[in-house]
């Protein structure tokens, strides 16, 4: 279906609503009260408890326009993420609340101007994006960014070379969703506010990309195959359309996060909050595989802080009836208990408010002679005195061992946490040296468990790069033998002979034993650490192991981690 256009035409009288400069409420009780008569029209949303769904016959508007080849060969791209992913990760308390478009094709100014770029006034500057004078305007971007006198979409491009000179508010610029002239030259806003410096492409075949531009605070805009389905999608489900046939439009959206336990990603749209869930929505990885085209992020300068803006007379409401006086004030806040103390010899999880902020890392308290032990494993010696602070704080706290181990050995170590913990678990020996010189030998012995199991075994070079010594084979996989011994690097029995080499570092053995296979199919021979423990950590959570907390029975994962370092003579 071709994407609908609107005729230029002068604007037609109607109500515009304002959100106010400030107030000690959310919205001003008149505002609410428009809401409640029905009379706000497309534009900025206003916070309510469970705003009713849209009916599912609704029909909204989508409007992104392609990027064309020879600009996209000219944009910037991000580069191959290669870091720690956290399990999750939800940007949306930082967005404004999720606006109506209406009729108008305006969603690419929406996505890039009304809901990342606000982003960035939320977390940079401070400022309050639930209030219209701290956001852009997205008809303003909208109307400028258009090349044609009949309001066609646009593009993520032109609505950023909007951008590059700023805009004004949406306090100050109203949206309406009508096909007016654009802003003459006297229309702008204060010089410099919400400027961006352009935009950087991320390759769709790296959906880690994706998710690691989401973990370094960065919102992603997505170009999205439009469908009917995909209009009345409600509820806080993930989105899926296993029949899908075709685009009917695209819809220009704003990625907010992901959760690889539901293998999906959280977007904010500009449908109103009568659509998805309260105006986001939850796509899974493989919907956003086959419908997504283009996919990026702002580039902002982020440590300006502007000052804060002019107050902005407010827009004269029609009459309405007051609302009630609002309900009693919440009672006094209530100090959290101290964190309760294990009894002797219980291990479990150290619920410390310091230790929370520390994204790669597992500490554990143990109740020991009279003392709580922490004991665990850290990403850095920066980690690592934040948990002796937290102890030194606390009457009866003290270190035990903790390991730092940097990324990418402590995800390996938080994926295979319950799997560490298995008694029959394959073993890895190299000699009982922890630390190798260049021109060292080495020999690999890794022993199976008492049971024959699937087994993988990989090494992880201080590059990055990760080879598999052992995996299952494709078509016709069979379990390792019980209890044998498998050499590798030792020259042996025409095996290759491995010897230690620049460049040197922290290197790790990873040695997976399985009752099932765990990948569908046998892995590349070479990938990258976060290739591999994005889908290490796909299949465990797609059938985790029965010895994990609420796990069915069905697949039992043992593995040992073994960590070394390389250096020069």
């Amino acid at each position: 279906m071709p994407r609908a256009t609107h005729r230029l035409q002068p604007p037609a009288r109607r109500t515009v609503v304002r959100l106010p400069q400030a107030s000690p409420w959310p919205v001003s009780a008149a505002l609410l009260a428009v809401f409640a008569a029905g009379l706000l029209g497309p534009g900025v949303a206003v916070a309510q408890s469970a705003p009713p769904p849209d009916p599912l016959d609704t029909v909204y508007a989508n409007g992104d326009a392609p990027i064309d080849e020879a600009t996209k060969r000219s944009l910037a791209t991000t580069e191959m993420f290669r870091a720690f992913l956290p399990l999750s990760v939800d940007l949306s308390g930082s967005m404004p609340l999720p606006g109506r478009q209406g009729k108008l094709p305006s969603c690419t100014a929406w996505a890039v101007a009304y809901a990342a770029r606000s982003y960035y006034v939320a977390t940079a500057e401070g400022r309050d994006v639930r209030q219209a004078a701290n956001v852009p305007s997205p008809a303003y971007v909208y109307h400028l960014a258009r090349t044609q006198q009949d309001c066609t979409g646009t593009s993520f491009v032109r609505n950023i070379d909007v951008l590059r000179r700023g805009a004004p508010s949406l306090a100050s610029y109203p949206y309406a969703d009508q096909c007016t002239a654009p802003p003459g030259p006297g229309v702008t806003g204060r010089p410099g506010e919400f400027q961006v410096r352009g935009y950087r492409r991320i390759d769709l075949a790296r959906i880690d990309d994706v998710k690691g531009q989401l973990a370094l605070s960065n919102p992603v805009l997505i170009s999205f195959a439009d469908s009917v389905a995909f209009q009345k999608h409600r509820g806080d489900g993930v989105f899926a359309e296993p029949d899908f046939t075709g685009p009917r439009g695209w819809h220009a959206m704003t990625l907010t996060g992901y959760d690889d336990r539901r293998q999906a990603f959280r977007l904010i749209n500009s449908w109103g909050t009568g659509w998805g869930d309260r105006g986001y929505a939850w796509i899974g990885y493989d919907t956003f595989r086959q419908r997504v085209r283009e996919a990026g992020i702002l580039d902002v300068e982020r440590s300006v802080r502007p000052p804060p803006p002019p107050p902005v007379a407010p827009v004269p409401s029609p009459p309405v009836t007051p609302l009630p006086p609002p309900g009693p004030k919440p009672g006094p806040t209530v100090q959290p208990l101290p964190p309760p103390v294990p009894p002797a010899g219980q291990v479990v999880a150290a619920d410390l408010p310091e230790l929370r902020r520390l994204a790669c890392a597992k500490v554990t308290a143990r109740r020991d002679a009279g003392r709580t032990l922490l004991s665990g494993f850290v990403a850095s010696t920066d980690d690592l005195d934040t948990v002796r602070r937290a102890a030194a704080s606390r009457p009866g706290f003290a270190v035990g061992e903790i390991v730092v181990a940097p990324w990418p050995q402590c995800e390996a170590l938080q994926t295979l946490d319950d799997a560490l913990d298995v008694a029959d678990r394959p073993t890895v020996d190299i000699g009982g040296r922890a630390v190798l010189r260049d021109g060292d030998p080495l020999r690999i012995a890794v022993r199976t468990p008492s049971r024959p199991r699937y087994l993988y075994v990989s090494y992880v070079q201080v590059d990055g790069s990760l080879v598999h010594l052992v995996q299952p084979r494709d078509g016709n996989p069979a379990p390792a033998e019980a209890s044998r011994t498998l050499v590798f690097g030792d020259g042996s029995d025409g095996r290759a002979r491995a010897t230690v080499s620049a460049p040197f570092g922290r290197e790790m053995i990873i040695a997976i034993a399985s009752t099932t296979p765990l990948f569908p199919r046998a892995l590349p021979t070479r990938q990258t650490e976060r290739e591999y423990l994005s889908a290490l950590r796909r299949a465990l959570l797609a059938q985790p192991s029965a010895s994990a907390a609420g796990a069915t029975p069905g697949r039992d994962v043992a593995a040992t981690v073994l960590s070394l370092e390389t250096r020069g003579r």
